[in-house]
């Protein structure tokens, strides 16, 4: 697809799943095939993917998105493989000005999900200020354009809104920061402050719910486990109920 972009153009690589730190300190993407024994083997490093796009010299600049953790359990809380170290990643590449790297958490834990939008918090945040909510985050003016600083504040903005937060990386470098990634006519207005306080309530109403259910399944295993030892009978059993 790399030979598809127009001269002068930006490649656009978008990955959303699971991520690890491979034993170098390198960031790659976990393919769904990959299993536990080769993960280290399967894994695409992101350095990979760039030389292999820019490969096409008619490739101004590259753009990667990741929405994933690199740490090494999932958003389900559950470790990808469980034993395996955790390397420390290297620095995220600095000092090319055709590669832009804007990944969803700059820690080990896992990215949030967004519910109501079946995806990634992130992803929602970055494809919202993408679709025009950025333009104008950080002049309050709208100018038909959304800068990658302007999509980077919006996105962090647009969690903090939700209540929620978001651990994503930021490009400070000073020739990158005005660095346009959309522009036009058709850019669409933040839908403002009011809707995204709606959206915080059902937010936060749905993950009280989510976590009620949970706590509420474990007191339930809690007390059929109590009243086994129980009726078993013997100081276990009484030992068991005060516990509970």
């Amino acid at each position: 697809l790399k030979w598809r972009v127009k001269r002068g153009g930006t490649a656009w690589i978008y990955y959303a799943g699971h991520a690890v730190v491979l034993p170098d300190g390198r960031r790659a993407v976990v393919p769904i095939d990959a299993s536990g024994a080769s993960l280290d083997a399967t894994g695409i490093p992101l350095d990979d993917l760039v030389v292999h796009v820019l490969k096409n010299s008619r490739v101004r600049r590259v753009v990667v998105v990741v929405d994933a953790g690199f740490g090494s359990s999932g958003r389900d809380g559950y470790e990808l493989v469980p034993g395996r170290p955790q390397t420390q990643p290297r620095p995220l590449p600095s000092d090319d000005d055709r590669l832009v790297v804007w990944t969803a958490s700059t820690t080990a834990g896992p990215t949030p999900l967004y519910e109501p939008a079946k995806q990634g918090l992130f992803t929602w945040a970055v494809l919202g200020g993408l679709r025009g909510w950025a333009d104008g985050a950080t002049t309050g003016e709208s100018d038909g354009k959304v800068t990658l600083q302007e999509a980077q504040l919006f996105a962090a903005d647009a969690a903090a809104m939700l209540g929620r937060d978001l651990t994503s990386s930021v490009d400070t470098r000073v020739g990158m920061v005005g660095v346009p990634l959309v522009q036009g006519s058709a850019l669409e207005a933040f839908p403002g402050v009011e809707l995204f306080e709606q959206l915080a309530d059902a937010d936060t109403a749905s993950r009280l719910a989510v976590a009620e259910e949970r706590v509420r399944g474990d007191a339930e295993a809690f007390w059929r486990d109590t009243v086994a030892l129980v009726q078993e009978g013997g100081p276990g059993g009484r030992d068991a109920l005060q516990a509970y």
